[in-house]
């Protein structure tokens, strides 16, 4: 191990001033990470039925307050998403995994065993299938419905476009429909479909 240089005066009272600001932040901004138990006990539920979180898959860094109230939000279809927006953490790819014909009751396990009384279900955009995953969703809301029944849960959704035309219905507005911009990029980078419909 190197030797250590000794503090200066001025490194002390730089040290000091540092430790003063860090103390005196507020109680918000300094937030506790949680109990390494109620963590693990999180992580371990997840592991075990080899579901996915966007907290881990994301790499969220509140993931820990999160887990210390014995929550996450359940990152269904896999963890390769088909699209690359430039905002996403979430791996990439053109080739995800097949479907696992047990998570939505895997999830619903998992929800369960957490006690959550409110659910939160995002998925990755799964551009190969059919439907972008819907039906997937409405599974694994009715496999945690039925063994969760008073949990409230909350979707948070891709577009399930899939680079087909989208339908719309005269009257009808879709208020999920991605805003079109001159240069068709959206948040991030994300790619945002003409008013025609097309990439």
């Amino acid at each position: 191990m190197p030797p250590q240089t000794p503090q200066t005066p001025a490194t002390k009272a730089i040290t000091a001033q540092m430790r003063d600001e860090i103390e005196a932040m507020p109680d918000w901004l300094r937030r506790p990470i949680g109990k390494a138990s109620e963590l693990s006990e999180v992580q371990k539920i997840i592991k075990q039925r080899q579901i996915h979180t966007i907290c881990e898959e994301g790499r969220c860094p509140n993931r820990g307050e999160c887990y210390a109230q014995k929550t996450a939000t359940f990152l269904l279809m896999g963890q390769t998403c088909t699209r690359a927006c430039a905002f996403c953490q979430v791996d990439k790819g053109h080739s995800p995994m097949p479907l696992d014909p047990e998570e939505p009751q895997k999830v619903a396990e998992a929800v369960r065993l957490l006690g959550l009384r409110y659910a939160v279900l995002t998925s990755v955009a799964r551009d190969d299938l059919p439907d972008g995953g819907a039906g997937w969703f409405a599974k694994t809301i009715a496999q945690i419905r039925l063994l969760n029944p008073d949990t409230q849960i909350e979707v948070l959704t891709p577009d399930f476009w899939g680079g087909a035309p989208v339908p719309t219905p005269n009257g009808i507005g879709r208020g999920d429909a991605p805003v079109s911009t001159p240069n068709g990029i959206g948040r991030g980078g994300a790619p945002v479909p003409a008013p025609n419909g097309t990439w």
